[in-house]
């Protein structure tokens, strides 16, 4: 998810596998927020995601960092993430109010603090859940203000990257684990930057200084080995970790672990994107990871439309809520999802454009 809400930067400029495991990751954010049946093992698909989803897209976001200034790197972001979170917030909130606040009473007072006063105070509080004070009506906008952070505090690092980037993330990462153990919270994302600060600087340091030391070709065999050892070690990370959430800033039983996890999660997903065909074609699967942020803001009013069609075709009593559904058929919902997430994107490019034009 690091595209802006401007035009989409010339096709040339892009790089195809990373629009690719964007697209995956995308997917496996629609599919992880959906109420998955355990398997044989006992374990959630949703639990093996979780392991591994957003410290991808970190990683990926990291990777195309272009190391600009502070002063340009807090203009740019603030106008690319923060105006986006501000605005999908407002939009999504509408519907909010007529599907949640609206028809269900038993969940809330009818009041102007819990219809309007709570849902801003979560705009302005920026995390992905609520407290006693703030309704957050559009949970997976968090990731937007997370990112902002790691962007400028990456600018902020690359004064002395080599002292300083180690120290932040060290130090970040223990912040995060420090507000885990005591089920406390920052403010504006600010737990969930500080543990996503090593993802993003290790991708910052293979799109950049990586790259003069690890070479960026690799035959097939090298990225199928690379795929093995990274579902291997997820595997084995959501089994003995359990549930992680960085959102919550939960990092399951073992900070190890989950470190274990995100890396093996986010190489199995890179080295799949690698063994894939580039996104070129079908140009509609290229919009779509393209507009990740779009999907990010809208997925979730999508899939819980198809949810309730379902519920009303597959159960004879709608009570979702309290049941689960099976893997294939979570699948089935995600990808309808996604397809239709191109709808809110289309409109917006179109929007988008036209404003454009008349600027200029």
């Amino acid at each position: 998810m690091t595209e802006t809400v401007q035009s989409a930067p010339p096709q040339e400029t892009r790089i195809r596998w990373i629009d690719t495991a964007k697209l995956i990751g995308i997917f496996l954010v629609i599919l992880g927020h959906l109420p998955l049946a355990a398997g044989k093992s006992g374990i959630s698909p949703a639990t093996f995601i979780y392991t591994f989803h957003m410290p991808l897209f970190f990683f990926l976001s990291g990777l195309v960092e272009k190391n600009r200034p502070v002063r340009q790197t807090l203009v740019r972001s603030a106008k690319s993430l923060l105006i986006p979170y501000a605005a999908y917030y407002l939009i999504t909130y509408v519907w909010w109010l007529a599907a949640s606040f609206l028809r269900h009473p038993e969940l809330f007072e009818r009041n102007i603090t819990d219809g309007f006063f709570k849902p801003m105070a979560g705009l302005l509080l920026g995390v992905g859940f609520d407290t006693d004070y703030s309704y957050m009506t559009n949970v997976p906008l968090w990731f937007l203000v997370a990112l902002f952070w790691c962007r400028l505090i990456n600018a902020l690092a690359n004064r002395n990257p080599r002292i300083l980037k180690p120290a932040i993330a060290l130090l970040g990462f223990a912040v995060a684990i420090a507000l885990s153990k005591t089920r406390r919270f920052l403010p504006f994302s600010l737990g969930a930057a500080f543990m996503a600060l090593p993802f993003y600087f290790l991708g910052d340091f293979f799109g950049n200084s990586g790259s003069k030391i690890i070479p960026r070709k690799k035959s097939t065999l090298f990225w199928i080995a690379a795929l093995i050892l990274g579902f291997a070690g997820t595997i084995v990370a959501t089994i003995f970790n359990g549930s992680v959430d960085m959102n919550g800033i939960g990092v399951g039983r073992s900070p190890v672990l989950f470190l274990l996890g995100a890396l093996c999660g986010t190489l199995m997903t890179c080295a799949f994107s690698q063994l894939l065909p580039n996104l070129t074609t079908p140009r509609p699967l290229a919009f779509l990871a393209q507009n990740t942020i779009v999907i990010l803001a809208f997925h979730s009013i999508i899939s819980g439309i198809y949810l309730k069609i379902y519920a009303r075709c597959f159960l004879s009593i709608d009570r979702l809520g309290e049941q689960t559904i099976p893997l294939p058929h979570g699948i089935a919902i995600a990808l309808l999802c996604l397809i239709t997430c191109a709808l809110p994107a289309t409109l917006i490019r179109a929007v988008l454009r036209r404003t454009h034009r008349r600027q200029s």
